[in-house]
C-alpha cells in the first residue's frame, strides 16, 4: 500500500549551510505517513533533505499513500508515529470518534487548484460531470464539493466526485477523460497547464483567492497529526519533530524559490528543476510563518467539510489542535 522512501544522499551542506549533528548518539527512528506527494508538505521534505530531523536526533522515514484517509489509517494503526495530512481530515476523524492532535501547520491557505479539461471553461460547466479527487472523503473531495456549492451547484447531486489517487493517476484520469476536472496541487498543476492538458478553473492559495472562494483570508490546510496516546508517551520525540519542521518553515521563508526547489527536487523524481521552482513560487504565499494554527484557520477548514456534507457536528479548536510544541520551539529560537 505504501511506498517507502529510502534516505536521500543530498549533499547540500556547503551550498545551504546545513550543519550535521555532532552527537554520536544513535538516531531515534520514526515514520511519517503523507496523504500524497505534494508541495503542501514542503517543510517535511526540506527538513528531511537538509537533515534537520537528524540535527534533532531523529531518523525519519516518509511513507507516501494515496489519500489522507489511508495516511491516517496508518497513524491510528500504529504503523507510523506522525501523519502529514489536511486539517479538515483531522476534524473529520474527530467527528467520527477518533480524536488526534495537530501539532504543526505547514500551510495556512489551501493549495489545491481546480483544473478542468481544455473544453471546460468554468466551474458551472461541471454540472453533471465528474471531478477527480485523491480519495472520496479526503480534503480534495471536501474542497471540490465546496467549490461546486459556491457557484450554486448541489455538491451531492450536480457533480460526481471520483477517487483517482496521486499525481500520476490523477493526470491520467484527466487526460483520458475519465474525469472532466481534478482537484490538483503543485507540481501537478504546473505540469498539466504547461502541457496544455488542463485549464485553471480556480486557485485558492493566496489571501485574495482564499477570500474570494472561502470568504476568509486563511484556511488551516496542511498539518502534522499525532495521536493523543503518542503525545502522552513520547512528548520529547514530538517536540524534536516539530522543532525540525519549524526550522524548515523558517528556512523556506528565508531562501529563494530555486534554493527550495534544489532541496526538494529528489522527492519529485523525473520533474525538471524549472517546473519545481515554478511550483514553489506559486505556493509560497501559503507557507506558514510560525507553524501555529489560528482559530480562524481552524474554523474555515471545519466549515468546508461541514458544507461539503462530510462533517456533521461541531469540532472545537482545543479538541484537535495543540500549539504548545510549536510555541516551545519558537521560544527556543
Amino acid at each position: 500500500m505504501f511506498k517507502k522512501l529510502l534516505p536521500l544522499g543530498l549533499s547540500l551542506a556547503l551550498l545551504l549551510g546545513t550543519a550535521c549533528p555532532s552527537s554520536a548518539m544513535p538516531l531515534e527512528k520514526v515514520s511519517c505517513s503523507e496523504a500524497v506527494r505534494g508541495f503542501f508538505f514542503l517543510p517535511l521534505y526540506v527538513a528531511h533533505g537538509l537533515k534537520l530531523f537528524e540535527k534533532q536526533g531523529l531518523e525519519v522515514e516518509i511513507v507516501s499513500t494515496q489519500g489522507g484517509p489511508l495516511a491516517m489509517q496508518a497513524l491510528v494503526a500504529g504503523q507510523v508515529q506522525f501523519c502529514a495530512t489536511g486539517h479538515g481530515q483531522v476534524a473529520n476523524m474527530y467527528d467520527k470518534g477518533q480524536p488526534t492532535k495537530i501539532v504543526n501547520q505547514m500551510q495556512d491557505k489551501c493549495t489545491f487548484y481546480l483544473v478542468g479539461r481544455p473544453e471546460i471553461k468554468s466551474i458551472q460547466e461541471l454540472k453533471g460531470q465528474t471531478i477527480g479527487c485523491t480519495k472520496v472523503g479526503a480534503e480534495t473531495d471536501a474542497v471540490g464539493r465546496f467549490l461546486a456549492a459556491s457557484v450554486g451547484l448541489d455538491p451531492q447531486k450536480d457533480i460526481n466526485m471520483q477517487s483517482v489517487g496521486g499525481m500520476d493517476t490523477m493526470a491520467s484520469a484527466l487526460d483520458n477523460n475519465r474525469v472532466q476536472a481534478v482537484m490538483a496541487w503543485q507540481p501537478l498543476t504546473a505540469k498539466l497547464l504547461a502541457e496544455g492538458k488542463g485549464v485553471l478553473l480556480a486557485r485558492l492559495n493566496t489571501m485574495a483567492d482564499s477570500q474570494k472562494h472561502f470568504g476568509a483570508p486563511s484556511y488551516s490546510f496542511s498539518v502534522l497529526q499525532v495521536t493523543d496516546e503518542y503525545i502522552k508517551k513520547n512528548p520529547a520525540t514530538v517536540q524534536k519533530f516539530v522543532t525540525a519542521l519549524l526550522e524548515a518553515e523558517k528556512w523556506i521563508l528565508a531562501h529563494t524559490d530555486q534554493d527550495v526547489a534544489t532541496v526538494v527536487q529528489p522527492y519529485f523524481a523525473g520533474l525538471p528543476l524549472e517546473l519545481i521552482t515554478t511550483s514553489v513560487q506559486q505556493d509560497r504565499q501559503a507557507s506558514s510563518t510560525d507553524g501555529l494554527v489560528s482559530r480562524d484557520g481552524h474554523d474555515m477548514a471545519v466549515k468546508v467539510f461541514k458544507e461539503a456534507g462530510i462533517i456533521k457536528n461541531p469540532v472545537p479548536f482545543e479538541a484537535i489542535v495543540d500549539n504548545s510544541f510549536g510555541q516551545k520551539a519558537q521560544a527556543a529560537r
